[in-house]
């Protein structure tokens, strides 16, 4: 009897403890980022069957438990993925917004100053200070076109940047819940499959909801404990102890634009488009539908005033009665001056494109952002195809062989000998490559027409002509953009409207989606989250049982001393 009251104490003792380390393991992580609190199962041990009688034999633990729902779990990496995803996004576009809208290096500012500067020479077309304020203002707007230009690379260099990264991030947890895995399918053996590793499920699932900042993840438990891991649409990223990874490769044929690659051995499979949520998902929408149309938009802006102006400059005549040439050229010296067609990897022939000066305001309809395009050449059927990419719409060649859309003439000069495919950017790097053509302010072809010599009867200028000057000046208003709409500067203020809208609309999802999160993390934390004041409670009621059972083996103990003493 004395053995089993020994017994009882004993187990008292030991629970108390139990309960005292968990507790106190729990107050050490509160502040441990997914850290769950864990609790001792007690349960009474199998009575003993006197014959008179069952008689209790203490108590012990059936287990560690971690408070922890899968549910609830779940939603959180889902609500935190959608959230960083919009974040992000909201973010990379308000850059974009306030770079474009901002009065001191917007494009609208400058474009008014340049358009009051060809009105002041149509006034004054013999002055040639006004000629020459006309020249500097030129050179202010073609600097603020390459500015913009400029500014919209660094952040697409920055985005690249921040995909690289969390790329680097993706494999780094990738490879730790592999890692995890296998530690907790031994650890879960090694338990008999009763006693779960709390910690390393802990681990485990602080490294997928830090994934899931990175990128939309789904997983699947299996009946050993490890998780099969999926990202965006289903893409397998760990499966038990093996992790796959993914790679940031340059795109084909532009290697600005970044392609994200999954690789698993030998094998290797792009699935930038197959990606959502998270960091990844953000850059990815951010550069496909804020950065591309800004930067195109803003090139439409650049191409339209060179094509009108350059057009109606060669018409006039300036100050020494030649003939007007190009007001505006490309920085970079082609011609066309900003088309740019890349072929990819194995394509052969060649691509031609030219602007037709009758539809240029066609340069993407008004109802479609200003657009990249994409002509395929079948080597099998010897047929060409155009798709125009903001809206997927294909085009067939006409009789000719070539393609006569949105403003633009395309042509395959030298028919490619493979299946070859080539990308063509009509406005893309426009901004970047505008300049002025002329230094001379005896160059600009104010006048309409020209006089003639009464001696010579040569050709001569005419000093006070300024009708050229007054048509260059009415394109200032001329809806000569946006399949004939809008201005160019309706135009440029249409980009802004646009980024402020779409920047604006991101901002509310946001909003709404931390409401969401925050909502999210608050269950989380109810259910699993470490009350201080539970568990000083708790440490008190296991320090009151630890005495108590203590106090049993010391009573224990005096029995056995009031034995002793009576058979000495």
């Amino acid at each position: 009897m004395s053995g089993s009251l020994f017994s009882i104490g004993v187990s008292g003792l030991q629970l108390a403890q139990m309960g005292l380390n968990t507790t106190s393991h729990n107050i050490a992580n509160v502040n441990t980022a997914g850290f769950s609190r864990q609790r001792v199962e007690q349960v009474e041990r199998n009575p003993f069957f006197t014959g008179g009688g069952f008689l209790g034999q203490g108590t012990e633990s059936s287990t560690v438990i971690r408070y922890f729902d899968n549910f609830l779990s779940q939603e959180l990496r889902n609500s935190a993925s959608s959230f960083t995803e919009l974040d992000k996004y909201h973010a990379l576009a308000g850059e974009v917004d306030e770079l474009l809208a901002d009065a001191s290096v917007g494009l609208q500012p400058v474009l008014r100053d340049f358009f009051d500067a060809v009105h002041e020479v149509a006034d004054d077309p013999a002055s040639l200070p006004a000629r020459q304020v006309l020249l500097s203002a030129s050179e202010n707007l073609m600097g603020r076109f390459q500015a913009l230009g400029t500014q919209l690379e660094a952040m697409r260099a920055r985005a690249n940047s921040d995909l690289e990264s969390a790329v680097a991030d993706v494999n780094t947890y990738a490879d730790g819940i592999a890692e995890l895995n296998s530690r907790i399918v031994f650890e879960l053996g090694r338990g008999g499959g009763v006693h779960a590793p709390n910690d390393l499920l802990d681990q485990r699932d602080q490294l997928l909801a830090q994934l899931a900042e990175k990128v939309n993840v789904k997983t699947i438990e299996m009946a050993d404990g490890s998780l099969n891991v999926f990202i965006g649409s289903g893409q397998s990223l760990v499966q038990g102890a093996n992790a796959s990874h993914l790679d940031v490769l340059d795109g084909d044929p532009d290697p600005e634009q970044k392609e994200i690659a999954l690789v698993n051995g030998a094998s290797t499979t792009i699935v930038t488009n197959l990606l959502d949520g998270g960091l990844l998902g953000g850059i990815r929408d951010f550069v496909s539908q804020v950065l591309d149309p800004a930067q195109n938009e803003l090139g439409r802006v650049a191409t339209g005033l060179v094509l009108e102006f350059n057009a109606q400059h060669r018409l006039g005549y300036d100050l020494q009665g030649d003939t007007g040439i190009d007001f505006f050229t490309s920085a970079l010296g082609a011609n066309p001056p900003y088309a740019t067609v890349m072929a990819t990897s194995g394509s052969t022939g060649s691509v031609t494109v030219a602007y037709d000066l009758t539809t240029v305001g066609n340069l993407a309809p008004a109802e479609l952002q200003a657009s990249d395009y994409r002509l395929d050449y079948v080597q099998s059927t010897g047929t060409f195809s155009l798709t125009r990419l903001s809206d997927d719409f294909r085009f067939t060649p006409n009789a000719t062989g070539t393609f006569n859309v949105d403003g633009l003439n395309i042509a395959a000069p030298t028919v490619p000998t493979t299946d070859s495919q080539f990308l063509i950017r009509p406005v893309h790097d426009a901004s970047n490559r505008i300049g002025l053509a002329i230094a001379d302010p005896r160059d600009i072809a104010a006048a309409e027409s020209l006089g003639t010599d009464p001696i010579t009867l040569a050709p001569i200028p005419l000093v006070g002509d300024n009708g050229n000057a007054l048509k260059l000046a009415a394109l200032e208003t001329k809806k000569s953009m946006l399949g004939g709409s809008a201005s160019l500067e309706d135009t440029y203020g249409q980009l802004v409207s646009n980024v402020g809208s779409r920047t604006h609309s991101a901002q509310i999802n946001r909003d709404a989606q931390k409401v969401l999160h925050d909502r999210s993390v608050a269950n989380r934390e109810e259910l699993a989250g470490v009350n201080l004041d539970e568990e000083a409670a708790n440490l008190l009621n296991y320090q009151r049982a630890y005495q108590a059972s203590a106090q049993v083996v010391a009573t224990i103990n005096s029995v056995f001393d009031i034995l002793f003493d009576a058979v000495r």
